[in-house]
C-alpha cells in the first residue's frame, strides 16, 4: 500500500487524491463524505464517475469524526 501525502487542502491536490481513490476503486462505487471547503467543491474539480460526492451541512461538527475524537480527548484531559 502506497501512502499520499499532500502538504496542504487545494483543489489540486483533492483532484490528485479523487484520482487515485477512483483507481483503487476499479469498477465499485463509493459515497464520499465531505465539508464544504472551497477544495471540495470547486467548479474545477472533475468528479469521478466512480465517486459520489455527499455535502454534510455546513457547521456541522456532529457529522465531523475528528470534531468527535477531539471533544473526546478534551473531556479526558480535562
Amino acid at each position: 500500500m502506497s501512502s499520499h501525502v499532500y502538504p496542504k487542502l487545494n483543489g489540486d491536490y483533492f483532484q490528485q487524491f479523487l484520482d487515485w481513490l477512483s483507481e483503487q476503486l476499479s469498477g465499485d462505487y463509493a459515497i464520499l463524505q465531505i465539508d464544504q471547503a472551497p477544495a471540495h467543491v470547486s467548479c474545477a474539480i472533475n468528479w469521478p464517475e466512480n465517486i459520489i460526492p455527499l455535502l454534510q451541512p455546513s457547521h456541522s461538527p456532529e457529522l465531523n469524526p475528528i470534531e468527535r475524537l477531539t471533544a473526546v480527548s478534551q473531556k479526558i484531559t480535562s
